[in-house]
């Protein structure tokens, strides 16, 4: 938009991160002139069936146009995803875990870094 404010709070408590975001403006869409930056984006996590257990399995993610995945043994797994984003700005990461015995879905909220 051509006027438009951004204003995004982020918490961070307790290990668990959250945010809100407000956008208001205006007019057209301005047109776009921030550049992407390639990073590496690291996750770690724990995946457990119902009763505790530790999963073997596949981790995928996804964000943008870029996919990773990765193999995990004994519950515990680490995936890493190189993406061109804009500094700032929210990208909705997106998280499949799968094993023999069942399918998982989840997704984070992180702002690109500089």
């Amino acid at each position: 938009m051509e006027n438009k404010f951004r204003i995004v709070i982020f918490v961070n408590d307790s290990n668990k991160t959250g945010y809100s975001q407000l956008e208001v403006g205006y007019g057209e869409k301005a047109p776009q002139s921030q550049t992407c930056i390639f990073k590496n984006y690291y996750f770690e996590g724990l995946a457990l069936d119902e009763k505790g257990k530790p999963l073997n399995g596949r981790i995928s993610v996804f964000v943008e146009n870029e996919k990773n995945s990765t193999e995990f043994y004994d519950g515990k797994w680490n995936i890493e995803i190189s993406a061109c984003l804009i500094p700032g700005e929210i990208y909705n990461f997106k998280f499949l875990l799968e094993s023999n015995e069942s399918k998982g879905f989840f997704s984070i909220n992180q702002v690109g870094r500089f």
